[in-house]
């Protein structure tokens, strides 16, 4: 029998820092509603991986002369709990993983490098980012999930819009599509290279601080 959940379940999707043995939407960043009703989903309880089917990470970042550059990132652990209406998730990402995909041969090499660096994501130091979920709200019929996000030494609050729907799977199972667009702010985790914000005079080099993550799981 099927039971209705929170869309705290889809968030957990893009999220989630347990194993991997338990069983994508557009971005609005209209935040400030106070409601926290929840959203109802048909979802059965029960425990669902996020990384049996290859989950879809995408990365983007741009310059403040509208160049920009786009890659994926790779995660290696993910499940959602759905139980008694209650939900709860985390997700692990590997930040080695992290690459671009708009270059090739030596220059993604060495973009790839140095996006990897101390400059940017130093990831021997820092080598995975974990997200979890922390809440829900509801407004205009329009549902966002507020998440934690543990990146390069940085804790930051976030809220997300997000999307749930069922889809039928290869073996003739269910699983549940989660899918959206999270704007991360790099410099309020400490990587701040190339950021307007805080060095002046860097014309067409300066970074835009916002990154655009989107992220599309099979919950199954």
């Amino acid at each position: 029998m099927k039971l209705y959940s929170t869309l705290i379940l889809s968030l957990a999707l893009f999220i989630s820092s347990c194993s991997d043995g338990e069983n994508k939407t557009e971005a609005n960043t209209d935040t400030s509603s106070t409601s926290t009703d929840q959203v109802e989903l048909i979802i059965p309880d029960g425990k669902y991986s996020l990384i049996k089917i290859q989950p879809t990470i995408k990365w983007e970042a741009t310059k403040l002369n509208g160049s920009s550059h786009d890659g994926t990132i790779s995660a290696t652990q993910g499940k959602i709990k759905v139980e008694g209406g209650v939900t709860s998730g985390m997700m692990t990402l590997d930040m080695n993983s992290f690459t671009c995909t708009d270059l090739d041969g030596e220059d993604r090499e060495n973009f790839d490098s140095h996006l990897k660096s101390e400059d940017f994501l130093d990831v021997a130091q820092y080598p995975n980012a974990d997200i979890k979920i922390t809440g829900l709200k509801q407004m205009d019929g329009k549902h966002s999930a507020s998440i934690k996000l543990f990146l390069h030494g940085g804790i930051v609050d976030y809220e997300t819009p997000v999307k749930v729907k069922e889809v039928e799977l290869e073996d003739g199972g269910k699983g549940y599509m989660i899918a959206g667009v999270l704007m991360v702010d790099r410099t309020k985790h400490k990587i701040i290279y190339g950021s307007g914000s805080f060095f002046d005079n860097l014309g067409d080099r300066a970074i835009n601080d916002e990154v655009k993550i989107s992220f599309s799981f099979t919950a199954i």
